[in-house]
């Protein structure tokens, strides 16, 4: 088990994808479908990208995002919720003709998803006009962050022209946002898809952990530098060029508040761990705590996150590790 330190090297993120208002409802028991289920229903302001650079933030990292949001309601909610958590809005676009993305989840009795529904329509509004406005911004930030819900336009510019100049961890989001995602793999950094995603991105069967490593060599022989799938209580898959391949995991939680946000938590873990310069098994760590963190509370983002908290949860039980 590697202990992180709480001692952070200065780093600044700059995040291209979701801002937006995510509603969940989970119902007090198991839910019947086609019938209104007794439950808590909650309304927050989320998006993977805006989530990973929330959890960043609350870790002592400089964010910013770029995104647009609508003239209404939610957009309002959503930029104020951005500078309430330090996440630099400068290059966040006001659309008037446009509503503010909305992201709606229903849970189980658990805390586990069952189905979501996402309107993300206003991301066809960001086009490559937008980086260029940005120029200054993506050149002083040491990682660039972004996630499926972008437009293929943009995603060919950051793939061909900035992915080759600046480091890019890119959130597929889902297995229908990593099929467009496959022409514009090749110079990514890292791409840090689920088990689903990575069968989407490959076309590749991943029932078997051979399966799975097979399928995430595919991407790294499509020009990615790093793979890392998420397997839930089963911890994550890493490989990587240098040849570095091993599965790693934690304890599970006891009880889990919302697993929503233990991705993008993960996502902000790793990508903490890449700006320390950390070797891959302290990365993992880091990520694997963070999503851990992420599960013990029914906000997205855990107010709690912090390196000290990671730090203890580190300290647990042993991390698992095994090459191959």
């Amino acid at each position: 088990m590697s202990i992180v330190s709480t001692v952070s090297t200065a780093s600044y993120i700059l995040g291209i994808g979701a801002a937006n208002v995510d509603v969940s409802g989970r119902p007090h028991s198991s839910p019947v479908l086609r019938d209104s289920n007794m439950g808590q229903v909650h309304t927050a302001v989320g998006g993977v990208t805006h989530n990973i650079l929330a959890n960043l933030a609350l870790l002592g990292a400089g964010v910013q995002q770029l995104s647009a949001v609508g003239d209404d309601l939610y957009g309002r909610a959503v930029l104020a919720d951005l500078r309430a958590r330090g996440i630099d809005s400068q290059q966040v676009a006001v659309l008037p003709a446009c509503h503010t993305a909305t992201h709606l989840v229903v849970l189980d009795e658990q805390g586990d998803m069952l189905v979501a529904v996402s309107d993300l329509s206003i991301y066809r509004q960001l086009g490559p006009e937008l980086l260029t406005a940005a120029q200054r911004d993506i050149e002083r930030a040491d990682w660039l962050v972004c996630d499926g819900s972008l437009p293929e336009a943009l995603m060919a510019v950051i793939s061909r022209q900035i992915a080759p100049q600046k480091p890019v961890l890119w959130d597929p989001v889902s297995t229908q946002n990593a099929r467009r995602l496959r022409p514009y793999l090749n110079g990514l950094h890292t791409v840090t898809p689920n088990v689903y995603e990575l069968a989407a991105l490959t076309g590749l069967p991943v029932g078997d952990r051979r399966q799975l490593q097979l399928a995430a060599q595919r991407l790294l022989d499509a020009g990615v530098q790093a793979v890392v799938v998420t397997l839930g209580a089963r911890g994550c898959y890493y490989c990587d060029r240098a040849g570095n391949s091993l599965f790693r995991h934690l304890p599970p939680a006891k009880q889990v508040r919302s697993a929503v946000g233990a991705g993008d938590a993960f996502a902000a873990g790793l990508l903490w761990g890449y700006c320390q310069k950390s070797a891959p098994t302290q990365c993992l760590d880091m990520a694997l705590a963070a999503g851990l963190l992420a599960t013990q509370h029914p906000d997205t983002v855990n107010p709690h996150m912090s390196l000290t908290a990671l730090q203890a949860l580190l300290r647990a039980p042993a991390v698992t590790s095994c090459n191959r």
